[in-house]
């Protein structure tokens, strides 16, 4: 499937992931590398991959839901006196 090209190509610009030309204002560019950019679909299928890896090199994103758990264990011992 081929995406449709307006008059104005200089709008449109290739996906560094997929290689698709989408239009600028539906692109996500680097911080660092602002000549590259990814479509949104990538985005969205690179922080489902990256998702794993993350949780695994960095355990205190977790530390919300072990706060949580921590919270929910004093209240159901009571209170402390």
């Amino acid at each position: 499937m081929r995406e449709k090209f307006s008059a104005d190509a200089s709008h449109w610009i290739p996906c560094h992931c997929c290689g698709r030309s989408y239009p600028t204002e539906n692109m996500v560019r680097f911080h660092r590398h602002p000549g590259d950019a990814v479509c949104v679909a990538c985005v969205a299928w690179l922080g489902d991959c990256s998702r794993p890896i993350v949780r695994r090199l960095y355990p205190l994103w977790q530390l919300p839901a072990r706060v949580r758990a921590a919270r929910t264990r004093r209240r159901a011992s009571g209170p402390v006196v």
